[in-house]
Formats: C-alpha cells, sequence, structure tokens
C-alpha cells in the first residue's frame, strides 16, 4: 500500500536528516 511505502520512506528521511544534522554518528547507523 502507498501509505506504508511512505510511511517507510517518512522513517528513512526523519533517520537522514538527523544523520546530517550531526545528532546521529555514521557508525550508529
Amino acid at each position: 500500500m502507498p501509505g506504508e511505502a511512505k510511511t517507510e520512506n517518512s522513517q528513512m528521511d526523519v533517520t537522514i536528516s538527523l544523520w546530517q544534522a550531526g545528532v546521529i554518528s555514521k557508525s550508529d547507523v
């Protein structure tokens, strides 16, 4: 379902955003 895929993508976007902001380090991923 598109809704499910969108939720997954949102989660990834949040992770990437935190990553870029330096909230989480690359070693944590």
